[in-house]
């Protein structure tokens, strides 16, 4: 398996424990469930099989709700802090970022899914996310 297969399955199992309660994805969870270890073979043999999955990152357009509390005015001061954090070096406070990051979660996917933004601008307004620790953020 490549690194490149690791990390894709890393993230899916990330949202999949993070969004369990998501219709989607527990539709999804349950469309694509293995049997037990104590299942039979007969079950497993008469278990059609697995579905080619012709999406590797998931859900395509799945949009998660905003954190409670947030709105456009506290996402724009969002979004200030991580630029300033970015501009950081030595006096970086990673838990802001984590925090942060984590808050504006539902707004990249937005921007991502319906205004079909760029790697290029997100890094913009997030310049965590050019960072090896701010891959797993999105």
């Amino acid at each position: 398996m490549t690194w490149k297969m690791r990390i894709i399955d890393c993230f899916k199992n990330q949202r999949k424990r993070k969004y369990r309660d998501v219709p989607e994805i527990a539709e999804t969870i349950k469309k694509y469930k293995r049997n037990g270890v104590n299942a039979s073979k007969e079950a497993s043999n008469s278990t059609p099989p697995r579905p080619a999955c012709t999406n590797v990152w998931g859900l395509v357009n799945f949009q998660p709700e905003r954190s409670p509390g947030e709105d456009d005015t506290s996402i724009e001061d969002a979004k200030k802090v991580l630029i300033y954090q970015g501009k950081l070096t030595a006096t970086r406070d990673q838990g802001k970022v984590d925090f942060y990051m984590d808050r504006t979660f539902a707004d990249r996917r937005a921007a991502i899914i319906k205004e079909g933004a760029t790697a290029k601008s997100l890094i913009e307004q997030y310049p965590d996310l050019a960072s090896e620790e701010g891959v797993s953020y999105q």
